[in-house]
């Protein structure tokens, strides 16, 4: 009895020992596990975590490229333009905003209206309207390029270049042979016989007068300066336009009158290669440009190597 007893005792003892072993390696196993667990977990988490800012930094960069592609398609490049006597080709970059796409590249309109302005159009010799938030120059013989203005903020409504004035007497039979060329340079339908009132009669038989003109080295620009900015009610200065000034080439910009003065008319005088222009002042501050506002005299003589503007007073 005793010995079963012990026995007994002994297989108590050694399924104790079982139990408490398998107990500890299902602990051990569970204890594991849940560390393992915990590790995968906070794994997925950092993961997911990464994941996150992954796309958070790919939709901010998104958000970027399209400010910047915004951005870059505010204005649009239109074809460019040649002037005879220039060296350059002339890009205009145009607000892509009042772009009229059935209208095709000769004419730009708002949207919302119906104003219609023209890209690049000839007015008379010389001069064109516009409607420009810029030009690219292109040097033709080099491909150098130069932009005219800063910043795309302003809109160019008319380029002029002054010129000379020349006379050459064609012979009749000629006449049609030379149209092509008379017309790509700029050869005038007008004729002024106060440059030599004797011309004529000491030209031969069967000729006919051209007038040939050739620009200066210089482009006159008419800026509105704030084409955003509405008026007030009953005002007009918003709308009020400055002149500028480059060399043939986009370069050299410079503004002609102070900033608190606005251009209201121009006049060419080929015969003596002058360039007058007249500016008003807000001189009573009440936001209208108007007949009692203060007006200011100018002229450029471009037949001197730098022209430079002077102001003149009677």
């Amino acid at each position: 009895m005793r010995h079963h007893n012990k026995s007994q005792n002994g297989q108590t003892s050694y399924l104790d020992f079982g139990l408490r072993s398998k107990l500890g390696i299902n602990l051990g196993i569970g204890l594991l596990c849940a560390l393992t667990l915990s590790a995968c977990q906070q794994t997925d988490t950092q993961d997911a975590a990464n994941n996150q800012a992954d796309n958070t930094s790919q939709t901010a960069d998104g958000e970027n490229a399209a400010a910047d592609t915004a951005i870059q398609d505010s204005t649009s490049i239109q074809f460019p333009q040649y002037i005879n006597g220039t060296p350059a080709l002339l890009h205009p970059i145009t607000p892509i905003d009042i772009e009229d796409q059935e209208a095709g590249l000769s004419s730009i309109k708002y949207r919302k209206g119906e104003m219609v302005y023209p890209i690049f159009e000839r007015q008379s010799t010389y001069r064109y309207n516009t409607h420009a938030s810029n030009f690219v120059f292109e040097e033709i013989a080099t491909g150098n390029t130069q932009r005219l203005m800063p910043d795309d903020n302003f809109i160019i409504n008319q380029i002029f270049l002054p010129y000379t004035t020349q006379y050459k007497f064609i012979a009749a039979k000629d006449i049609l042979q030379d149209e092509a060329l008379a017309y790509d340079n700029e050869m005038s339908a007008d004729i002024d016989h106060e440059a030599s009132p004797y011309a004529e009669q000491d030209a031969p038989r069967d000729t006919e007068k051209v007038t040939i003109n050739t620009p200066f080295n210089h482009i006159i620009y008419h800026v509105s300066e704030t084409p955003n900015q509405p008026d007030e009610e009953d005002k007009n200065i918003m709308r009020q336009q400055a002149l500028y000034m480059s060399d043939n080439m986009g370069k050299q910009l410079t503004k002609l009158h102070p900033d608190n003065e606005y251009v209201q008319s121009t006049k060419w005088m080929p015969q003596v290669a002058r360039y007058y222009f007249i500016t008003q002042s807000d001189s009573d501050g009440n936001g209208i440009i108007n007949e009692k506002d203060a007006t200011h005299n100018y002229q450029i003589d471009f037949s001197i190597d730098t022209p430079v503007v002077e102001g003149y007073d009677f």
